[in-house]
């Protein structure tokens, strides 16, 4: 089952700056890779397609379903990082 990391990079409540977001797609039968960090969504392991992020408006969003750790934020960070400097190759 596919669902979405909603990752608000700001807890600023304002309009303007919460209408689009960052969403990265997760997927537990995809392949790990050093793009693909795994994170926990309640007692489940998922790979964040970070090769497939894209914005959204926030009225897209589903149910909150949890948070990332600070450990996995800096694993997701590193992987965007490297999936944007593989994209200027």
């Amino acid at each position: 089952m596919s669902k979405l990391l909603h990752v608000r990079l700001d807890d600023r409540s304002h309009a303007a700056l919460s209408a689009i977001v960052l969403v990265i797609p997760t997927s537990t039968p995809a392949r790990p890779t050093s793009c693909r960090p795994t994170i926990g969504i309640g007692d489940d392991r998922t790979q964040l397609l970070t090769e497939q992020i894209t914005a959204i408006d926030t009225r897209r969003l589903g149910r909150k379903v949890g948070r990332v750790s600070p450990d996995e934020l800096a694993e997701i960070e590193t992987a965007i990082v490297e999936v944007l400097n593989s994209r200027r190759r």
